[in-house]
């Protein structure tokens, strides 16, 4: 999904989800990504307006965003339920301020509660046969 966005940094909390969701496109831009402490959302901010440098993924948690999201001044959104995993902000900087975040859903809903998979798609149905026309000779 972000392979030609032109990311230039990544940077995820010091928790193994955040890494784990980060690191195929980590991996396949040759970035390493830049950990900072999940407890401490105002050092990821002060890295993504000081550090950044560029187009800039940031893996973070539902509870945190919002505050992030507010501090940066792209604007104030609802809470992530903790069963929700496709949810995605976009927001840019511009000469250190934020524009409005716009929300984006990249997957469908879960399952189930708690479930990180996205729902099947459903099956395509069966089409009637139709028959053949034979040339007359």
């Amino acid at each position: 999904m972000f392979k030609d966005a032109g990311i230039k940094k990544i940077f995820v909390t010091d928790m193994a989800r955040t890494q784990q969701t980060a690191a195929p496109l980590a991996q396949a831009l040759q970035i390493t990504p830049t950990i900072v402490p999940a407890k401490d959302p105002s050092s990821m901010i002060k890295d993504i307006l000081f550090n950044a440098g560029g187009t800039t993924l940031v893996v973070g948690h539902s509870d945190t965003l919002g505050f992030i999201l507010a501090r940066m001044r792209a604007g104030n959104v609802s809470q992530i339920p903790p069963t929700e995993y496709d949810r995605m902000y976009v927001t840019t900087l511009v000469e250190g301020n934020a524009t409005q975040a716009i929300m984006l859903h990249y997957c469908g809903p879960s399952t189930a509660a708690g479930s990180m998979m996205p729902r099947p798609s459903p099956k395509p149905t069966a089409k009637k046969a139709t028959p053949t026309p034979t040339k007359k000779k």
